[in-house]
């Protein structure tokens, strides 16, 4: 069964003071996307940028943009819609950009660059960039959604933590092996993002956080848009990721199809 290669990236800064002219936030360590200095990411070859999410957290007209040399042949793309960090009722504003990806050049750096025009003392601003070689048609099966949860472990702050404690409802699944299709997070107040570590695979899909099961997350984690996000054998669930604030209490569900 072919999967679709996916990756998701972080950026996160905390400034003290907001920045009027635009200044590049911090990557976070990656390990697939290897760091190019503190401030970016070098892209691996064929990786073009499908989804694009910042979250702006106390300034005022806030705007975000991703930086790449290549991109000078017309301008830095600028992210838009943006989050604030105070919204609630989930359906995250999220810049979906598979009708045409960005594309980089062999193994380039990437950064993503804020600033603002006025706000609060200090304020936390991340961004999540989701990239993309291929996105694998969803097989035919029945689709159902299954459970897990870790209420102990402490992720490291805006780092990508995994969830040491993690345990599906549903384990062991009927064998099998089992295709993903749909990714939620559910996790406490200021999440961001997770991914899926998968066995045997080096690259990690992630989705937008909500903070309760009421919330939604946008549909194109949701509706099969990203394809075969990954796949499973019923005996090796994936583990998850996890990048926000150092508190405890995650949930996940993953929407899945048995195929063989």
């Amino acid at each position: 069964m072919n999967e679709s290669k996916l990756h998701m990236i972080a950026f996160s800064e905390t400034w003290t003071g907001f920045p009027s002219d635009y200044e590049a936030l911090l990557a976070v360590p990656d390990g697939i996307f290897a760091l190019a200095g503190t401030e970016q990411l070098y892209v691996p070859a064929g990786m073009r940028l499908i989804v694009a999410y910042a979250l702006a957290e106390t300034f005022e007209t806030p705007r975000f943009r991703v930086h790449a040399a290549s991109l000078l042949k017309v301008a830095y793309p600028s992210i838009t819609p943006i989050q604030s960090a105070n919204a609630s009722g989930g359906d995250p504003n999220v810049q979906d950009l598979r009708d045409m990806p960005v594309v980089f050049n062999r193994d380039e750096a990437l950064g993503v660059d804020f600033c603002a025009s006025s706000g609060a003392a200090t304020g936390t601003q991340r961004a999540l960039l989701m990239f993309a070689e291929n996105i694998e048609p969803v097989p035919e099966g029945d689709a159902f959604w299954i459970r897990g949860s870790d209420a102990t472990t402490t992720p490291t702050a805006d780092r990508w933590s995994t969830l040491a404690a993690l345990t599906w409802e549903n384990d062991p699944l009927p064998e099998g092996i089992y295709a993903i299709i749909g990714f939620v997070h559910i996790g406490p107040q200021g999440a961001v993002g997770a991914r899926l570590v998968l066995v045997g695979r080096s690259h990690r899909p992630g989705t937008i956080s909500v903070e309760s099961s009421t919330e939604r997350t946008h549909r194109i984690f949701y509706e099969g848009s990203l394809g075969v996000m990954g796949t499973f054998t019923a005996y090796a669930p994936p583990n998850i990721e996890v990048f926000g604030p150092a508190d405890t209490g995650h949930e996940v569900y993953l929407r899945v199809i048995r195929i063989g």
